[in-house]
């Protein structure tokens, strides 16, 4: 927690400085000390990154010597497990232990450096030279120096230009204060009309510089574009104009074609001049092109033979990606379904089909849905499920959220007969219209004995949910390869180790630790990979419940929810509310 601290103060200098330095005249004696601070600044930061990164190895080789993994196997799942938090936490910015220069320095090599003009044709333009002479004319603007002040006068300069440029597709909004990309401020957004300012719907970046340009900013540049590629899958392109009013660069990010998860290219344009040479001419013709046209949106789904258009990112996971759409003048999520995910798609068609018949409360309701062979035109439909209301994810937990929680459960245990099976945080969302609680994806679920719910045989066959959360009959029956009956237990421990994590920032950040290496376990794909997968779960739950007092009372809330009875006995709902109302006090103590 010191570390932390010391970043946050750390991050904090750097943001004080950065405004001084804005203050004063480039080059000048007092900025030179100021720059120098800021290095050693940066530097500092880098060395806090290099021990969280050496805090990150020593607790994966905790999770080999605990979990008894083969040497092997926890190199390779050592690794991976490096790669990806390095991936999360290299992000440079306000939120971040990377300075954007050494960020730049350690990604340069992968960015590929083109002429402007190349770039422009493989967006479709076709660029001009602009002589002096002709800027007025050609309503070429008359920017600022470039060693004014970025906010006081370059922001001013620029968005006045950018709001000039005819066409009306697009609005220019000033979002230098505006920290919605990771943490990030980019100084320039530019969305389409109508949209919100977000990293979803953001068609192009511009980042100011003072003076010359740098590494610095390149790094930020270059940062930008990959966090819109991963904020949205769908995206094809991602822009940024760096400039400092005199020259620009180009930073884009392209997703090869035909791939939502494959290889993502990094290329940079060569400095060109803005207003006499072709850089001005980029991005009047850029924001008179259509930025579907240019793929640098999500294009829209096609839906009953309809273009339904993408508002936003919800979420997204194996096989399966959730939006927010306006459908009949109505927000609604749509959850879309790859191939590989064509029988989860059948069960929850299924499930909410059931849930709109019976009026379920805490569940999604169905507006419409399509299945792949639905598409009547040549360009193929996916399945798809469109719900509402959007509700996004729940961070805390209430009072009012576990009675509302086990009210969902109990009525699908006991009125519909199936067991959800995948209760897990990420699925415990709320309205954003009512605050009401909404128990999501159901893709997962399963008959109890007595279910008039007719899903696919498969549904009852195997277990799909997260193994992170599973009941204990679920881990001893994937470690012996059998069969596992649907019982309300299956939701009952998820629930009570979900509010675990949720109430725990250490459990929870443990949790993210050893899901990442499950993962990688079950990537292995060895035949026993599914047997060290449990072993990781059951040693991680082990350790949480029973090394602390509060985590030994947790243990016992976990023990209560396997003890709970079949859905039809007469003992179900009494001890389905005892557990509710342990877990509401443990909570909500008084």
């Amino acid at each position: 927690m010191e570390g932390l601290r010391t970043v946050e103060v750390i991050q904090g200098e750097l943001q004080a400085l950065g405004q001084q330095v804005e203050t004063l005249p480039v080059g000048e004696p007092a900025w030179m000390v100021l720059q120098q601070r800021l290095v050693g600044l940066h530097n500092e930061l880098a060395a806090r990154q290099v021990e969280r990164t050496e805090l990150q190895r020593q607790k994966t080789l905790h999770l080999q010597k605990q979990h008894g993994l083969a040497p092997h196997q926890a190199a390779v799942i050592e690794e991976r497990v490096l790669k990806k938090v390095l991936a999360a936490s290299q992000g440079a910015g306000v939120l971040s232990t990377v300075s954007y220069e050494q960020y730049w320095q350690k990604r340069r090599e992968g960015v590929a450096h083109v002429d402007i003009d190349q770039m422009a044709r493989e967006l479709g333009l076709a660029l001009r030279t602009i002589p002096e002479d002709q800027a007025t004319t050609l309503h070429i603007p008359q920017l600022p120096d470039k060693n004014v002040s970025e906010v006081n006068a370059m922001l001013p300069g620029v968005l006045a230009a950018l709001k000039d440029i005819p066409g009306g597709r697009y609005s220019v909004e000033d979002t230098h204060a505006r920290a919605y990309l990771d943490g990030s401020a980019p100084d320039i957004t530019v969305t389409r009309v109508g949209r919100d300012v977000n990293s979803f719907n953001a068609v192009l970046l511009v980042e100011l510089q003072r003076g010359e340009l740098d590494n610095r900013h390149r790094g930020k540049s270059l940062r930008y574009c990959e966090l819109l590629m991963r904020v949205n899958p769908t995206r094809g392109r991602a822009l940024c104009a760096l400039t400092n009013c005199e020259s620009m660069e180009v930073y884009m990010a392209q997703r090869e074609l035909g791939s939502e998860d494959g290889v993502i290219r990094h290329k940079r344009s060569g400095p060109v001049r803005m207003c006499s040479g072709h850089g001005w001419d980029f991005i009047r013709q850029l924001l008179s092109r259509d930025a579907h046209d240019l793929r640098l949106e999500s294009p829209p789904l096609l839906l009953h033979g309809h273009h339904v258009t993408t508002l936003g990112l919800l979420g997204s996971g194996r096989g399966v990606a959730v939006y927010t759409v306006q459908y009949n003048g109505e927000d609604a999520a749509c959850k879309v379904f790859d191939t590989s995910r064509a029988a989860a798609f059948r069960v929850e068609l299924a499930v909410l089909t059931a849930v709109g018949q019976a009026h379920v409360p805490g569940l999604p309701l169905l507006v419409t849905s399509q299945s792949s062979d639905a598409s009547t035109s040549s360009q193929a439909a996916k399945c798809m499920l469109l719900t509402q209301p959007v509700a996004a994810r729940m961070e805390h937990l209430s009072h009012r959220n576990i009675q509302d929680i086990f009210t969902v459960l109990i009525h699908l245990h006991t009125k519909l007969k199936l067991v959800h099976r995948d209760v897990e945080p990420k699925h415990m969302a709320m309205d954003q219209g009512t605050g009401a609680f909404c128990l999501l994806d159901c893709g997962s679920a399963a008959p109890l004995s007595g279910s008039s719910v007719q899903l696919p045989d498969i549904a009852a066959l195997r277990y799909a949910g997260t193994l992170l959360f599973a009941s204990d009959d679920v881990l001893t029956a994937l470690e012996s390869s059998e069969f596992c009956p649907p019982h309300p237990r299956q939701d009952m421990v998820p629930l009570v180790k979900t509010a675990c994590v949720l109430v725990h920032s250490r459990v929870a950040k443990a949790a993210g630790v050893v899901a990442v290496a499950v993962q990688e376990q079950l990537a292995l794909g060895a035949s026993n990979a599914i047997v060290g997968a449990v072993r990781l779960v059951r040693n991680f739950w082990d350790e949480q419940l029973g090394d602390t007092p509060a985590g030994s009372e947790w243990g016992k809330l976990v023990t209560a929810a396997h003890k709970i009875p079949e859905a039809d006995a007469d003992e179900y709902m009494g001890a389905a509310q005892e557990l509710c109302n342990q877990l509401s006090r443990f909570l909500c103590p008084g």
